[in-house]
């Protein structure tokens, strides 16, 4: 059995809502029913136990096989630094799940020294398509798309009994073009041409910039 390490963050209260954590946890729960041995380390408040996260993280990674980051910058930033000697003293393939966009990118074309380290990991993963050429313009060829997703209990009904026209539909994330905001407000401009009625609105969550 393929040991797995994954370093990244959840809020395993539930009660904090961000896409990074909904990612990450979608990843271990899926390597988990492929039939991988999982160890997580969770970087929730890691500021406060510095010393534990980084032992944790020398310790698993020797253990395990392969290895996926799951973080923010600052997450990711902790990480590229303490592989920058592991991998010296034993290789294990690492890959990024890279999270919150283009500021990813941003962040590997204006820092040369990371941007190096990004290129001798084994793959990065991004979730949206045009960031596989934003990627391999900074010179990291070996990247590849792997969209957003979620957990659906298919048991569960989607629309109430008594839900009514227009029916609301909404979004929620930054306000960017990479996001799908586009796509969502054609979706809704489609159906309600279709219907030839007000069949449907979108109420849009999130901040712009």
């Amino acid at each position: 059995m393929m040991k797995v390490l994954i370093v990244g963050t959840i809020d395993e209260t539930h009660t904090e809502m961000s896409g990074q954590y909904d990612r990450t946890e979608i990843v271990k729960d899926g390597l988990v029913d492929a039939g991988y041995d999982v160890k997580f380390i969770n970087m929730m408040h890691w500021k406060s136990k510095p010393f534990k996260l980084f032992y944790n993280i020398i310790k698993y990674y020797f253990w395990c096989d392969a290895e996926f980051i799951i973080a923010s910058l600052n997450g990711v930033r902790v990480n590229l630094n303490i592989l920058r000697f592991l991998k010296v003293l034993s290789k294990r393939a690492v890959y990024q799940i890279a999270v919150g966009g283009i500021s990813n990118c941003d962040f590997i074309k204006s820092e040369p020294k990371y941007c190096k380290l990004v290129k001798d990991l084994n793959g990065v993963f991004v979730e949206v398509l045009p960031m596989l050429d934003e990627y391999k313009e900074a010179g990291i060829e070996k990247v590849f798309f792997l969209p957003n997703c979620k957990a659906i209990d298919k048991t569960t009904p989607r629309a109430k009994p008594d839900m009514q026209k227009p029916y609301r539909f909404c979004t929620y994330s930054r306000v960017t073009p990479e996001k799908g905001i586009k796509e969502a407000i054609e979706a809704v401009e489609r159906l309600n041409r279709e219907y030839g009625e007000n069949y449907c609105s979108l109420d849009i969550y999130g901040t712009y910039l």
